[in-house]
Formats: structure tokens, C-alpha cells, sequence
């Protein structure tokens, strides 16, 4: 074993192949919710994943198509753009994390946590200036289309940070025993 890993990684492999083979005790719940090493790790990530379903993704997707048709929009196609915006910007946030973070985001020194604290400020601003613009839908045609550009902002936003970002991290700080 000496010959296919590093000498620090020998004995870190035995211990994993002597866990799967089920000669070591499984944690249990109960030790994911008393044990100190493992508490934390499982509250900040039930605290994100909360976070990401409380973000108003579900709201802006599920309603998109009313408000698209508030705006004098074919809902179904509004519905379609927002999807496909979704769609597509989410080959954005998988770039992002699959290329070691573009130069841009190294020049800035954003990590995991940076992406999701900066987007998850523009998507709460995001959301209130689209209440704004939503209260006044119906008074104003640059209300319509600020709406139509907050709806695609927020999926953007959204698909870029809280969507694969949250994901990730949680594999990253929750133990694999």
C-alpha cells in the first residue's frame, strides 16, 4: 500500500476500508445530535439547506408564470424563459465551482462562502425591489419590465450561488461516516 499512497495516507486508508468492511461502529442519530464533532456540522448544514428553501426560489419559479402574465405575457412562456434561464445559468455555477473558481472570482479571493454571503445579499435585494416593482405592475410599463428583469436576475443569482453552491458545501462539511 506504501507503493500507491503517501505514507501520511496509508494508515487514514486502512481506517477507511476497516470502517466499510463494518468492523467499526456506524455513528448513530444520536450521536450526530449530542457528539461535539459532529453537532455543528449538522446544524450549519440543515441551517443552509433552510436557508436555500427559504431563499423564495419556490415562490419566484411557482409564480413567475402569474407575473409574467401580469405583464401582458403568455404565462407558459414566461414560465419557459425563467426555466431556461434557470437551466442555463446553472452551467454557470457549475463553472464557477468545477474550475477552481474562474480568475475573476481568484482576483477577488471569493470562496464557497463569499459566493454564497454576496449572492444571497443580491437576492434579497433582488426580491425587494421586485415587490416594489410588482405593487406598481399594473400603474407603469417600466414597473413591467423591471419585474421581468428581476424574475431572470433572481434565477441567475439563485442558480450561480444557493443552488449547487449549498450542495457542495454540505458534502464538504458533513463527515462521510
Amino acid at each position: 500500500m506504501g507503493k500507491i499512497y503517501e505514507v501520511e495516507l496509508v494508515s487514514e486508508r486502512i481506517d477507511m476500508i476497516v470502517f466499510d468492511s463494518g468492523k467499526i461502529n456506524k455513528i448513530t442519530y444520536k450521536e450526530i445530535f449530542t457528539s461535539h464533532k459532529y453537532r455543528y456540522a449538522t446544524f450549519i448544514g440543515c441551517s443552509l439547506a433552510a436557508l436555500q428553501l427559504l431563499s423564495g426560489v419556490n415562490c419566484v419559479m411557482l409564480y413567475s408564470g402569474k407575473i409574467f402574465e401580469q405583464v401582458k405575457w403568455n404565462s407558459k412562456i414566461g414560465s419557459a424563459v425563467t426555466g431556461i434561464t434557470n437551466w442555463i445559468s446553472s452551467f454557470g455555477g457549475l463553472y464557477l465551482l468545477g474550475s477552481k473558481l474562474s480568475f475573476l472570482l481568484k482576483l477577488l479571493e471569493f470562496g464557497r462562502r463569499q459566493i454564497l454571503w454576496f449572492f444571497s445579499f443580491l437576492m434579497m435585494i433582488d426580491l425587494v425591489g421586485l415587490g416594489v416593482a410588482y405593487f406598481y405592475v399594473n400603474d407603469s410599463d417600466a414597473a413591467k419590465i423591471i419585474c421581468i428583469v428581476l424574475i431572470l436576475a433572481f434565477v441567475i443569482f439563485f442558480a450561480i450561488s444557493q443552488g449547487p453552491v449549498i450542495w457542495l458545501y454540505l458534502a464538504e462539511i458533513l463527515n462521510d461516516k
